[in-house]
């Protein structure tokens, strides 16, 4: 076993090191569709992402954020969310990709549920270090015990940072 583990040490140092990383740290707003059009009409989402370049093809990691649906009813209260997924992105051209996330998003709220979250996207470079986003974001809501769906959905168009 020893021996295992003194080969897996450094093949995964070796592994990292030759992969490129990249980390990008996202800013976006987004108008709701879909179930909650009217309870919330606009979201702020704030999030960071750690890819691997597993190929010229193909970048896979993660994702995490927070994401914040304002109330548009008088009295009610924001809905927070914090989704963490596997992120999938795919160069397309120079300057074009297309990605997705898949997870699960938290509610930061005692009366709110958690669900399913995915999120495919479109992201344009501008220059080395900043891109232009557009995102559709849906969590996928169980309310039990009515056990009753809902979706949460947003079109988001933002900027995402490479740090």
């Amino acid at each position: 076993m020893k021996k295992f583990y003194l080969f897996l040490v450094p093949f995964l140092f070796v592994v990292t090191l030759t992969n490129a990383q990249q980390v990008n740290l996202g800013l976006n707003a987004g108008l709701v569709t879909g179930d909650f059009k009217g309870a919330t009409d606009y979201s702020l989402t704030l999030e960071a992402s750690y890819l691997y370049e597993i190929s010229d093809k193909f970048h896979l990691g993660a994702i995490a954020g927070i994401s914040n649906y304002f109330t548009a009813i008088d009295g009610g209260s924001d809905e927070q969310y914090v989704p963490l997924a596997l992120a999938l992105r795919v160069p397309i051209a120079e300057r074009f990709s297309l990605g997705l996330d898949l997870g699960y998003a938290f509610t930061l709220d005692d009366a709110g549920e958690d669900g399913f979250y995915y999120s495919p996207r479109l992201s344009l470079k501008l220059n080395k270090a900043l891109a232009l986003t557009a995102a559709y974001k849906v969590i996928q809501i169980n309310v039990q015990p009515l056990d009753i769906d809902f979706e949460l959905n947003s079109f988001n168009v933002g900027l995402e940072f490479k740090l």
